[in-house]
């Protein structure tokens, strides 16, 4: 997290190395994709984050992919409305943890609509 520059090499090494990716894990890899996009990285950012949260499903134990949903789902905000559906395309039902909806909830409740789940 403190090193965006590291992100890739980072996330290499867990995902050969077939390390369990726990959700601070997640939390801490999608941290650094943010922060290495706004250092000026174009192939970082939320797209980034949810290609790690799809290599990283397999690694992860139903619940370190809830905290990972919950993880993204924070992230997300209204001017990045193309996004948040991304990641509520990753959600599936084993994944609708009473916190992944909360999240969900909390998230959508920034939209005019006020969509709740």
């Amino acid at each position: 997290r403190d090193e965006p520059d590291a992100l890739r090499v980072v996330w290499l090494d867990v995902s050969q190395r077939r390390l369990e990716v726990t959700g601070p894990m997640a939390d801490a890899l999608f941290r650094a994709c943010a922060q290495a996009h706004a250092a000026g990285d174009a192939g970082a950012g939320m797209p980034a984050a949810l290609q790690i949260l799809r290599e990283a499903s397999p690694l992860m134990t139903p619940s370190s992919r809830s905290q990972a949903l919950v993880s993204l789902l924070t992230w997300c905000k209204e001017d990045e409305l193309d996004c948040t559906f991304d990641v509520c395309n990753e959600i599936s039902d084993q994944d609708r943890t009473p916190e992944v909806l909360a999240a969900l909830s909390t998230t959508f409740s920034y939209f005019p609509s006020g969509a709740s789940f």
